[in-house]
C-alpha cells in the first residue's frame, strides 16, 4: 500500500496552552514544507483510552508514495519547529499568520479506541496444536 502521509504523535509540555503550541508547531511547518511541495494537513487532540496526546498528518498531494527523504525532510522541519521555546514559537506564529498566504489549520478532536483484531486463521492453527 502506498503511504503519501506522515504521521507525527506528540505530546506538549504546556498544559494552559496545549492546542495553540500544537497548532502553532504544526501550522508554521506545514507552511513551510508547503512552499516546497503541494501538502495538506491535519491536527487532531487524540484520547486513546487514558492516553492522550496530539497528531499532526500531513498529506503530499501529487504522489503515491512519499520517499524517505521528504519523510525525513518534513520531520525534520517539524523537529525544527518542536525545539523552539515557547516565547519564540509565540512571536513567530503570531508574525506568520499575518502574512499573506499562511494557511491555519485548528485542532479537532478524536476519540479512538484500541483495535485488538486477531486473526481468525492465526487463531484456529493455535487450536490445532493444542489437540
Amino acid at each position: 500500500m502506498a503511504k503519501n502521509i506522515v504521521k507525527i504523535s506528540f505530546q506538549t509540555n504546556n498544559s494552559n496552552q496545549n492546542n495553540e503550541v500544537a497548532e502553532a508547531i504544526s501550522n508554521l511547518a506545514g507552511n513551510e514544507i508547503g512552499k516546497k511541495m503541494n501538502v495538506h494537513w491535519k491536527i487532531s487532540h487524540v484520547t486513546l483510552g487514558e492516553h492522550v496526546f496530539y497528531r499532526t498528518e500531513y498529506t503530499v498531494e501529487g504522489t503515491r508514495k512519499i520517499s524517505r527523504e521528504t519523510e525525513k525532510e518534513i520531520r525534520s522541519v517539524f523537529d525544527s519547529y518542536a525545539k523552539i521555546n515557547l516565547d519564540n514559537l509565540s512571536m513567530k506564529y503570531n508574525a506568520a499568520m499575518e502574512s499573506a498566504g499562511f494557511k491555519v489549520v485548528k485542532v479537532e478532536e478524536v476519540k479512538e479506541e484500541y483495535n485488538l483484531w486477531q486473526d481468525k486463521l492465526f487463531s484456529l492453527m493455535g487450536r490445532q496444536g493444542n489437540n
